[in-house]
């Protein structure tokens, strides 16, 4: 049966109330009183399904918060016992859906706002509490005390909160009135949607006599008197169960045991996870600890590039393929190696265990398919100067460039000091044509075309010298004192070499052009 309850209270500061308290109770929110500074938690209320403010007059004011409403309405009112605001309480069929409560919940917030031009903040409770009634559905409705406009500001008092000769004076009818007025319309509208839910059930604002009907009518008990009722009901199932435990002694001492129980199980359980968590660390602790280990254990001679995340396995085993030394997955370093043990391949490292001149070609080949030509060598000074060595000696390796700005510079010193001295064998390799072919017999034109060979040879040599020179002076800079003295003694005695090169050259070009004119022609002699 579809039960009716309307009832309106003040919320008036003179009984230590406030509209920020009220607010917050019904939304279960958090408000702050602006005017007091205390703070209102009732988060941890369950039981609020539906919580919206409703502005009458079609205002739209979407930035209006809870907070913000009634800490206005609070600011409204000077006096010490005004009230601040008004709450409606209404119990909503629970016949209806919930969907259905909730049309019907803000209609009736809405009716209450567009018939005083108030804001209301309206709140449906379902019943959530143990042992409580479960067609307890209903809705809060908390009104302000004055007419709210456009822009959000309160003024002048509703009618509904005028005394009675406020009331006589605007010919209107008391507060008692308007009251009664309200709960009427609020039967009527219920009855409404309990026709458009095709329910057969109906409600009535009127007493039962008035009714004509001849029962004993209930009464609302309120949230004081049911919380009672409830308390005595879990003393009633206390006793029972003492009773049922042979006494009221007994019954307390299970009782405790069963609390006992529950802490132990708790303490248990919080010394389980403090195990798996120490575990935890313990395991994170051995990782790391493994990592470094691993660290330790990697060669410290090796080929290098930071910006490599993973090991290209494809270039890997082309590597392999090609040049006939196959690589294994070792698990425990994470890595893959030769069949010697000898090379090892990281993610960002390609290392070498035996530094010999042929594994650091290989290791070079590898680093350069993994990581491409931006390299970077670790290790020994010794390694790190046969490996430069290997790079600069070999054309397969002429698009390697080094990060280190100092491997970088003796790189480009070695490659300078390789092409000198590819110069200086060419240089030579044509004296040597010039000589033998004083001895063999050659055609005049043949001769002439050597000699001019040989002085663009000579004029190449002394110019490539010049640029060596000069590329020396601007890499000083990157230089030790000590390396930049070395490298000057070692350039004059390389360009004494020269000088003493091109005098013979000059010597066996004269040869030649002395030997044509006492000649007069090749292959004929005295």
């Amino acid at each position: 049966m579809a039960i009716y309850h309307a009832n309106t209270k003040a919320i008036s500061r003179g009984k230590g109330h406030s509209s920020t308290a009220n607010a917050a109770y019904i939304g279960g929110k958090e408000i702050t009183d602006l005017r007091t500074g205390e703070v209102f938690n009732y988060k941890r209320k369950g039981g609020v399904l539906e919580n919206e403010i409703v502005l009458p007059n079609g205002i739209e004011l979407p930035e209006l918060s809870s907070q913000e409403l009634w800490n206005r309405a609070e600011r409204s009112e000077n006096r010490k016992d005004a009230r601040v605001g008004r709450e409606w309480e209404i119990s909503l069929p629970h016949e209806l859906s919930a969907e259905q409560r909730a049309v019907l919940a803000k209609s009736l917030a809405l009716n209450i706002a567009e018939r005083y031009g108030v804001a209301c903040e309206y709140a449906i409770h379902h019943p959530s509490r143990e042992n409580s009634d479960e067609r307890n559905h209903h809705v809060h409705i908390l009104t302000t005390t004055r007419k709210i406009d456009s822009l959000g500001n309160l003024g002048e008092k509703s009618e509904i909160e005028l005394d009675r000769k406020q009331c006589a004076q605007r010919n209107i009818p008391t507060s008692q009135e308007q009251i009664s007025e309200i709960r009427e319309q609020i039967a009527i509208m219920i009855n409404k949607h309990l026709e458009l839910a095709l329910c057969h059930q109906r409600v009535s604002h009127l007493s039962l006599e008035a009714q004509g009907i001849k029962r004993e009518p209930t009464t609302h008990k309120g949230k004081a008197l049911c919380e009672q009722e409830r308390r005595l009901e879990l003393q009633a199932v206390k006793i029972e169960a003492q009773i049922a435990h042979d006494g009221n002694k007994l019954a307390k001492a299970n009782a405790e045991l069963a609390k006992l129980q529950q802490d132990r199980v708790k303490i248990a359980m919080q010394d389980q996870l403090a195990s798996r968590q120490h575990q935890q660390y313990l395991a994170e602790l051995e990782k790391d600890k493994a990592e470094k280990l691993q660290e330790q254990a990697r060669p410290q001679c090796y080929f290098s590039s930071p910006d490599k995340q993973q090991i290209d396995l494809d270039k890997l085993f082309t590597f392999a393929r090609e040049n006939g030394d196959f690589f294994t997955k070792d698990t425990e370093k994470h890595c893959y190696t030769n069949k010697d043990k000898s090379i090892e391949v990281y993610k960002n490292v390609v290392a070498i265990n035996i530094a010999t001149e042929s594994n650091i070609a290989k290791g070079l080949k590898l680093a350069q398919a993994q990581f491409g030509n931006n390299l970077e060598i670790t290790g020994s000074d010794e390694f790190k100067a046969q490996a430069i060595e290997v790079v600069a000696s070999s054309l397969e390796f002429k698009e390697i460039q080094l990060r280190n700005p100092e491997q970088q510079a003796m790189l480009n010193w070695l490659r300078d000091n390789h092409k000198l001295e590819q110069q200086a064998t060419q240089a030579l390799t044509a004296r040597e044509q010039a000589r033998q072919r004083l001895v063999e017999p050659q055609q005049p034109s043949e001769s002439l075309e050597a000699a001019k060979n040989l002085e663009s040879l000579q004029a190449e040599t002394k110019l490539s010298a010049r640029e060596i020179a000069r590329q020396r002076v601007a890499n000083t800079e990157l230089r030790s004192t000590k390396e930049v003295v070395n490298d000057y003694t070692q350039q004059k005695a390389q360009e004494q070499k020269q000088q003493q090169e091109q005098v013979k050259v000059k010597e066996l070009t004269q040869e030649l052009e002395l030997g044509h004119r006492r000649g007069g022609g090749w292959g004929m002699s005295r």
